[in-house]
């Protein structure tokens, strides 16, 4: 591989791992958010584990490599 080649792969999987970054925050920020307006309305954050936004925002987290939900 060329150098110019591998820096562009450099580069690409620098921005592939931002963007992962990226997407594993807002996935917290979105059960977090969930998880306080469960709280709110019932007394109970643990409520919203039932919720398909969490159920779906923690099914991502977990196929994410090299992350804990």
């Amino acid at each position: 591989m060329k150098s110019n080649e591998l820096e562009n792969v450099q580069i690409k999987c620098a921005e592939w791992q931002n963007t992962a970054q990226q997407l594993e925050a807002a996935l917290k920020a979105i059960i977090a958010m969930n998880q306080q307006h469960a709280h709110d309305q019932f007394g109970d954050a643990n409520k919203a584990e039932s919720w398909a936004c969490i159920k779906v925002a923690r099914k991502a987290l977990a196929a994410m490599p090299n992350v804990e939900s």
